[in-house]
């Protein structure tokens, strides 16, 4: 398959999943592990270490790969902590689709330009508003409106980050 290097020479690799058996690549289950380039929208698909015969695609016909020594994931219907994460934060920057986690509509929100990416929260593991802090204030603001069961989930969890962040009140807006 031919890869796009890292300075831009494309070389040909010929390896099949199945001879990378048992080589461990730290995999989260199930996984992709796109090859060079991938973060910017370019690039081929890499090769990850796999059990033969572990392979499934996604929605989008990609080939997924599990790792024998992956945990299982978790029941769908398991609930996702409310989770703040800071500007920059690799969840948001270190995938080629982040769809997963963000909306693009939400993705022009948090990433308006000019090398920018605000901190934001989770939501049931997606992005659903972006925060700051001035003057001692913990300012939230939600992309949409917050159900009442989220909107305690959210400041209980701003109630625990106060301290990290030396600010003393939560605001919404």
């Amino acid at each position: 398959m031919p890869v796009q290097t890292e300075r831009g020479d494309e070389v040909f690799v010929e390896l099949e999943p199945d001879a990378m058996a048992g080589v461990d690549v730290g995999a989260v289950h199930p996984g992709v592990v796109p090859g060079p380039g991938s973060r910017q929208g370019r690039g081929e698909p890499g090769v990850v270490a796999t059990e033969p015969g572990q392979h499934t695609p996604d929605p989008e016909g990609r080939e997924l790969f599990d790792l024998e020594t992956a945990p299982e994931p978790p029941d769908p219907g398991t609930p996702v902590p409310v989770r703040f994460l800071p500007a920059f934060d690799n969840l948001l920057l270190g995938h080629a689709d982040r769809t997963r986690v963000i909306s693009d509509a939400d993705r022009k929100r948090v990433m308006p330009g000019a090398a920018m990416v605000l901190p934001t929260f989770l939501v049931d593991g997606f992005v659903h508003g972006s925060w700051s802090v001035k003057d001692g204030t913990l300012r939230l603001v939600p992309f949409r409106p917050l159900r009442p069961a989220e909107r305690d989930a959210v400041a209980e969890e701003a109630e625990r980050l106060l301290p990290f962040l030396g600010a003393a009140n939560i605001a919404y807006g």
